[in-house]
């Protein structure tokens, strides 16, 4: 075999050096389909994002503008990690931004653009998700996958939730068979007060929203017949396309003469007979069909520690999962019991919810929890323990400081 000229070497060596330096781009960007798949409910900030400016995705050799929501009253812009398609060749046109979104935990990428966009060739988002919209009087939220009505005169209650059929439900109220209810048990020195939902006011503070999110914002006030004494708190909850998440701040006031040793705090329901049967996925992953027949294995969920559950019926599929505060000073136990009642002259199925129960000494301590409220697309059969690793790692998004290298 002839050994190589000069020239030949040099073209080799030059061939060698472009591979090296276009192939990290050109494999980067295969993993965005499995990022779209695993996290499309996600939401990520665009911190660099301008109201002047819009959002796009490098997909199959074409640019498509996808759904954003510009910065507004303090908030950063906000895309879909749905959206994220594959690392576009360089340079991007029109001077837009790059935008790598990154999973901690599958190693994937996915990667939008940002800017103004005059010199882009952009189709439409073919997958647009149904903006996130709300009423008014804050009575409504709408989004892709659900829909919630709120009560008129309290407004921290539901009074319908729906999963809509595009994911995976039927439109109609998934809690139309469920009487709800909550108590709290404050045990203090010799003394026990019972205080129930009637003794908890609330007021829609304020309500703002785009086409991404939407934040509603709650006052509560906990009457306590201790001293004439109440707990006083604003929440604001956002509103997804996939989710919502109420983060939970409460402190109780420090009672004179008494000390508040435990305070039980419990959330149930009882279902309506004919309303089941229903499957649950624990945190843990123990499976439990709620139907008025429990057998030995459910009879023990009872007290168990809850860290989420997924709870499906014909109705569609609800995922909601409870974080605590390392310093929160309660621990949080399922309430499960699946023992046939009557209720009102119905015939009825529960208790089924959670408690919350006090470590120690809850007077003058502030307190924090995050409950995360999910609609997994039809098809998605992922455990609450699963959606709760995503959440604990969300995507790191790195934006560049100027066009695409």
């Amino acid at each position: 075999m002839r050994a190589p000229d000069g020239a030949t070497l040099r073209a080799a060596l030059a061939a060698g050096l472009w591979v090296l330096a276009v192939s990290p781009r050109a494999a980067a960007g295969g993993d965005a389909a499995r990022l779209r798949a695993e996290r499309y409910f996600e939401v990520v900030e665009l911190a660099g994002m301008t109201v002047e400016e819009r959002a796009f995705a490098f997909r199959d050799g074409r640019w498509t503008a996808v759904p954003a929501q510009p910065p507004a009253d303090g908030d950063a812009a906000l895309a879909l990690a749905e959206s994220a398609g594959e690392l576009a060749p360089a340079p991007a046109p029109g001077g837009l931004r790059e935008v790598r979104l990154h999973d901690p935990l599958s190693g994937a990428d996915g990667y939008l653009y940002v800017g103004r966009g005059e010199a882009v060739d952009a189709a439409p988002s073919p997958a647009a998700p149904t903006p996130t919209r709300y009423q008014a009087d804050a009575r409504r939220i709408t989004a892709a996958c659900y829909a919630i009505d709120f009560d008129g005169e309290d407004p921290a209650l539901f009074t319908a939730l729906a999963v809509e059929p595009g994911c995976g439900g039927s439109g109609r109220n998934v809690f139309a068979g469920l009487d709800s209810h909550s108590t709290a048990t404050l045990v203090g020195v010799g003394l026990d007060v019972h205080t129930d939902r009637g003794d908890l006011v609330s007021e829609v503070r304020g309500v703002r929203g785009g086409r991404l999110a939407v934040a509603r914002t709650v006052g509560y006030s906990v009457k306590l017949p201790l001293g004439r004494t109440s707990a006083e708190t604003v929440q604001t909850a956002r509103f997804y396309p996939y989710h919502y998440v109420f983060p939970v701040r409460l402190a109780l006031p420090a009672i004179v003469d008494y000390v508040v040793r435990r305070l039980d705090i419990e959330m149930s329901g009882f279902w309506r007979a004919d309303a089941a049967p229903f499957s649950f996925t624990t945190g843990d992953g123990a499976h439990a069909t709620f139907d008025g027949h429990p057998d030995e294995s459910e009879s023990a969920l009872d007290g168990q520690p809850f860290t989420g559950w997924r709870v499906a019926s014909a109705d569609g599929v609800v995922v909601n999962l409870l974080a605590l505060d390392a310093a929160a000073p309660f621990a949080a136990r399922l309430r499960y019991r699946d023992e046939r009642t009557e209720r009102g002259g119905v015939a009825a199925l529960g208790p089924v919810g959670l408690v919350l129960r006090a470590t120690g000494d809850v007077s003058g301590r502030e307190w924090r929890a995050t409950s995360t409220t999910l609609f997994p697309r039809a098809g998605d059969e992922r455990s609450p323990a699963e959606f709760a690793r995503i959440l604990a790692h969300p995507l790191v998004v790195t934006e560049m400081d100027g066009a695409a290298p």
